[in-house]
């Protein structure tokens, strides 16, 4: 069992596209799964909290000279940032759908697994964690208060109800953190260290959090492929378009491991903790599903990008 965790840990980007189409091609399964959605969402987040010890973190998070730094970049990622969406596709004039699909996953955290994902990659994950660590815990405030202000026509949703169930979400995934942590870090057995072995988890619970949110996307897909098109086209440009763009923006002030760990987190989001906790929408759910296509390929393309700018920084001038 080990063995086979190190060997997923090892393999992830590609173990996490091949359940990403595994999860697309069995739509009774996603319907089974639907229910616990809450729950594999906040499996995802402790499986990465597992990864990088989280506690022996928190004297630098909470040190006085960090944590200011650390809320106004949460505050700039979720709601300046969806304010800024909310500008942009205003003045384009896209279809008030792409609006609040934009709004809506601003006002999310960077992905649970952003920190594993980065070290997949070679990137910063230290940061990863930090900055995931403090948006998600402030997620409850700042998720409901910015989309009770730029999307008023969903101010039938309780701000306060909504704060209580990502609370609870994210509650959920310090407990998984701790459940999965104790046994796992730092265990050696048949080849397979510790942190390949959290890796495996961290992939397996991904890859379950999965199957749930692809609930009758497939279905929908086929009634109506022009509207799939556009959503998806919706999910690549804030995902990798955001992505490719923070990276070229920071690379120069911030590095390649830096900008490389900004894009990550800016352009892939955890917008499934409102799946989770608005009522169902089967738009907002398909787009959720199919922005899992560019997010979980961005471990193999931020590779190939970070290898580009090695090669063109080596090129003599």
């Amino acid at each position: 069992m080990i063995q086979a965790l190190g060997w997923l840990g090892r393999h992830a980007p590609v173990v996490l596209i091949v359940g990403c189409l595994i999860a697309f091609v069995f739509p009774d399964l996603a319907s089974i799964m639907r229910p616990a959605l809450p729950v594999l969402v906040a499996l995802v987040l402790g499986s990465s909290m597992a990864q990088l010890k989280p506690r022996a973190l928190l004297p630098d998070i909470l040190s006085a000279s960090r944590l200011p730094t650390l809320v106004a970049i949460s505050i700039v990622l979720m709601p300046a940032t969806s304010s800024i969406y909310a500008l942009i596709f205003g003045l384009i004039g896209v279809s008030q759908r792409s609006l609040e699909f934009a709004v809506i996953l601003a006002a999310a955290p960077p992905i649970a697994s952003a920190a594993a994902l980065c070290q997949f990659i070679g990137l910063n994950s230290r940061r990863a964690l930090e900055i995931s660590l403090v948006a998600t815990v402030l997620t409850p405030l700042l998720g409901p208060l910015t989309i009770s202000v730029l999307l008023p026509e969903r101010a039938a949703v309780d701000p306060f109800d909504l704060a209580v169930r990502l609370a609870a979400i994210i509650l959920g995934g310090w407990f998984f953190a701790l459940v999965i942590g104790l046994p796992l870090r730092n265990r050696n057995r048949s080849g397979a260290d510790g942190s390949h072995v959290l890796n495996g988890v961290s992939a397996i619970a991904m890859i379950l959090f999965l199957v749930p949110v692809f609930d009758g996307v497939a279905v929908r897909l086929i009634e109506d492929p022009m509207t799939g098109s556009s959503i998806l086209g919706l999910a690549v440009l804030l995902n990798l378009g955001v992505n490719g763009t923070v990276y070229f923006l920071a690379r120069k002030p911030l590095g390649r491991r830096d900008s490389g760990t900004l894009g990550l987190l800016w352009g892939n989001r955890n917008a499934a903790v409102y799946l989770a906790a608005l009522p169902p929408d089967p738009f907002l759910g398909m787009f959720i599903a199919l922005y899992q296509f560019p997010m979980y390929f961005t471990p193999l393309l931020v590779r190939i990008l970070v290898r580009l700018h090695d090669r063109i920084a080596q090129i003599p001038r």
